[in-house]
């Protein structure tokens, strides 16, 4: 019997510590409930920070102007003024044709030009002699000193000089002269624009037609970017909208450019909308069919009520974040707005600077449970701002498009690449 004492007085003194050990685990939970029945959470704090939403779309490099250069008449190439990289200014001479028969045919028009504007001077002396002459048949034939036929034959001269078939002649030798003269002028081919020349298909004695595509000249002092995006992302865009563009060929450090033109309609082959970015290019440094990525700022949100990504749970009646308060869970149903770099923007839902939200182990949470933190959670500390700069790719280094465990559902956009 007194065996059996002992062994009933040592079991108790056991149970004794044991509770006493639980309590303390409690107590070091970091403001936890404190019991067996309490569940481990990680936590992180409610932020409120400027965010982005960050999109990627690729293109290549256009320049301002392009243009290729033809004869406007076939012929010989006389001369060749460029080479390719020849930096050349409007209504620099490219190349040349042989203009001796050019200047014949030229010197031909410019003769029957003048036999034509003779004829029509002497028709007018003959409208002057013919006018005087009818007035003195009408009253000769009026008095019945002239017959009917002689009066009538003078009128008929007198119509035909007044017809108008002298001026038809001049005008018809200009045509032709100013025709020659745009020839032998066409013969003289220039550049319409500043530019560089981009190539160069002629070289001298060739013969050439007007179809054949000669000298090449582009500009390049400001380059485009040609993007195509999605329905969600085409009125998000402002014409002068600043971009970052990122040229690897060109320099590891992005340039600055701006949004130039937004075309109201989708490219049916591309099923997107183009935008037109503009890139000042004073070097000269970024080349036409280079590869360019372009970094958009979709959307903005300032002063906006943070979380991570992983505190808001999906489910089919909405989304839900659960923040701990005095040692129990309470669940938050929330909207979200802006999602980047890891933290997605709560628009609506009560949550607000410095509370506590639920990172991990929410999945198994009820609204009032108890929860103590893990030993590894550490509530109250602020984190990294949001990652603008990772772009469509997320703070755990998945690729864009790829969604995250409980992470918010992205909306859908048809076309262009960066969707």
């Amino acid at each position: 019997m007194r065996k059996k004492r002992v062994l009933l007085t040592a079991l108790l003194i056991v149970l004794a510590v044991s509770a006493g050990c639980s309590g303390k685990e409690g107590a070091a939970g970091g403001g936890g409930a404190r019991g067996p029945g309490a569940v481990a959470v990680k936590v992180a704090p409610v932020e409120t920070a400027d965010i982005r939403e960050i999109k990627f779309f690729n293109g290549q490099v256009q320049p301002l102007q392009s243009t290729v250069m033809a004869p406007k008449v076939a012929g010989r190439v006389a001369s060749v003024a460029v080479r390719i990289g020849d930096p050349v200014r409007r209504g620099d001479v490219l190349f040349q044709l042989d203009t001796s028969e050019l200047s014949a045919q030229v010197r031909t028009q410019e003769a029957d030009l003048a036999m034509a504007r003779a004829k029509l001077e002497m028709a007018q002396k003959n409208r002057e002699y013919f006018q005087k002459t009818l007035d003195n048949y009408k009253k000769l034939y009026e008095a019945g000193a002239l017959s009917r036929e002689k009066y009538d034959e003078m009128a008929l001269k007198y119509e035909q000089a007044m017809s108008g078939e002298f001026e038809a002649s001049v005008a018809k030798s200009e045509a032709a002269l100013n025709y020659q003269r745009s020839l032998l002028e066409g013969s003289t081919v220039r550049s319409p624009i500043d530019g560089v020349v981009s190539f160069v298909n002629v070289e001298t004695g060739q013969n050439v037609t007007t179809s054949t595509q000669a000298v090449g000249v582009v500009n390049i002092s400001i380059v485009k970017i040609k993007i195509f995006v999605g329905d969600q992302q085409i009125n998000r865009l402002a014409k002068g909208q600043p971009v970052e563009i990122e040229i690897p060929d060109v320099r590891s450090t992005p340039f600055t450019g701006t949004v130039a033109a937004l075309s109201p309609a989708v490219d049916p082959a591309v099923k997107g909308y183009p935008v037109e970015i503009e890139l000042p290019n004073p070097e000269g440094l970024i080349k036409q069919g280079m590869f360019a990525r372009v970094k958009v700022a979709v959307r903005e949100s300032k002063n906006a009520v943070l979380v991570p990504v992983d505190a808001v749970i999906n489910r089919p009646e909405g989304r839900f974040v659960f923040a701990v308060e005095n040692g129990k869970a309470k669940e938050y149903k929330v909207e979200t707005g802006i999602a980047e770099g890891g933290k997605v923007e709560i628009t609506t839902g009560g949550l607000k600077s410095g509370d506590q939200v639920v990172t991990v182990g929410h999945q198994s949470l009820v609204d009032g449970m108890a929860v103590r933190l893990s030993q590894d959670s550490r509530p109250g500390s602020q984190g990294g701002k949001p990652e603008t700069e990772k772009g469509q790719e997320g703070a755990s280094g998945r690729p864009a498009g790829e969604k995250g465990k409980g992470a918010p559902e992205g909306t859908g956009t048809r076309g262009g690449s960066g969707r």
